[in-house]
């Protein structure tokens, strides 16, 4: 009864005001961004709940959370056609994402952080050697682990896999020769 479509209202005004996306996550995609507002206006407009074409738009935008995306979002408001859509405009975010062929994941930003933190503070329990918290080391034992703490070893030859010829920048594997 009536209190089914209330429920139903508050909970499709709730997705829409809640709804945000960043970039592609395991269990969070774009397009699962776009669905959720899609569904919660189909359900406000079959309640009959008047909400206009442009306040569709701009929900969806402020949803949209990555500033990368400023440009794509100022091309959907600042266009007649997609301005009033919402199926239009999320067509238009889309197509202009894929052209320019952009689509941020968890893995890229997890990437650019571990290189970013990489160059700015080493890793867990760095010792003098550069051998950066591999494996499982308690802070009161040595830094230097077995084979990348200072110096090359105690017996392993000098040019082992290498040609003893000048470098020239190029290296040969000896494996793919063979």
């Amino acid at each position: 009864g009536e209190d089914a479509r209330n429920a139903a209202i508050a909970i499709a005004r709730r997705d829409i005001s809640s709804a945000t996306w960043e970039r592609n996550l395991k269990n969070w995609s774009f397009d699962d961004y776009c669905l959720r507002h899609t569904r919660a206006n189909n359900t406000l407009a079959k309640y009959g709940v008047p909400v206009d074409g442009p306040s569709q738009v701009r929900a969806f935008l402020d949803g949209i959370l990555n500033h990368q995306m400023d440009g794509i979002k100022s091309n959907v408001m600042f266009n007649e056609e997609t301005k009033s859509d919402l199926g239009k405009a999320i067509i238009r975010f889309k197509d202009t994402m894929s052209a320019l062929n952009f689509t941020p994941t968890a893995r890229h930003q997890q990437n650019d952080n571990r290189n970013i933190g990489s160059v700015s503070r080493g890793g867990r329990f760095q010792g003098r050697g550069g051998h950066q918290g591999r494996g499982h080391k308690r802070p009161h034992e040595s830094h230097r682990g077995g084979r990348g703490g200072r110096g090359r070893g105690r017996f392993k030859p000098q040019g082992r896999g290498r040609s003893e010829q000048p470098d020239d920048g190029l290296k040969l594997d000896k494996n793919v020769l063979d």
